[in-house]
């Protein structure tokens, strides 16, 4: 298997692009945000 051919590269294209800082940090505000949510809710019942 040798990484020049075209067709083997356009299938790996995530490597070369990693994730964005701001989406990671995006996903990690969203969960942080859902377990706080759940934990006061949850608390106050």
């Amino acid at each position: 298997m040798s990484n020049s051919e075209p067709e083997e590269r356009s299938y790996h294209t995530y490597e070369a692009n990693p994730v964005p800082w701001w989406i990671a940090l995006l996903w990690v505000s969203f969960f942080v945000f859902g377990i706080a949510y759940l934990v006061v809710n949850l608390v106050k019942h």
